[in-house]
């Protein structure tokens, strides 16, 4: 009769522990199996710790530049002076008064930006005074209310010019004396965002 155990000697060689012959194929797949996990493993780790190395050292591979400007500034704030400003009209062309009326010009320059975009425009309300009779225009026919102007910029453009308008309507409540050598500023938050489509 076929002897089912195979004895094997512990380390220090004094005792015999017997084991089962089908039971040493199984742990000899076991360990085939365990190698070449490991082996895997060791190649994968390897081959993504190349790719970081040459992705991070290697000079072709570059981050297209997002850089705008508005009005030659690239701060996200634009503070504008409202005297600088004023259109032709009655009343004055270097005082804001009632009366007068103005065209604000926002350029947005994209010409150092390789990234399509997205912008919105609105009113930064922090420390916004302004005389209750001026309004503020989407349109040069002064008749839609601004509230924010948005808009894309394409890779194809370098430049766009967005305007708000605006009028201090002349009205029976005289409100000269009340903003007479105030500064008249509004300012502008500029909201940009990479395009995605």
């Amino acid at each position: 009769m076929e002897n089912k155990y195979i004895e094997l000697l512990t380390k220090d060689g004094t005792q015999f522990i017997p084991v089962k012959k089908k039971h040493r194929r199984y742990r000899i797949f076991l360990l085939i199996i365990i190698l070449i996990l490991s082996f895997s493993v060791i190649i994968v780790s390897n081959s993504y710790a190349r790719y970081v190395t040459n992705s991070s050292s290697n000079p072709n591979i570059k981050v297209a530049p997002w850089k705008y400007k508005v009005n030659a500034s690239s701060a996200s704030i634009v503070s504008i002076d409202l005297s600088d400003t004023i259109i032709e009209n009655n009343y004055s062309m270097t005082t804001v008064i009632p009366g007068t009326k103005g065209k604000i010009a926002l350029e947005l320059d994209f010409t150092d930006s390789k990234v399509a975009s997205d912008y919105i425009i609105r009113l930064d309300t922090s420390n916004l005074v302004l005389p209750s009779n001026l309004k503020l225009y989407t349109d040069p026919s002064m008749t839609m209310e601004f509230s924010e102007i948005t808009g894309s910029v394409l890779l194809s453009q370098q430049k766009v010019t967005e305007y708000i308008y605006w009028k201090w309507e002349y009205t029976q409540e005289d409100e000269t004396n009340e903003w007479t050598n105030k500064d008249l500023r509004l300012d502008l938050d500029i909201d940009l965002k990479q395009k995605i489509e």
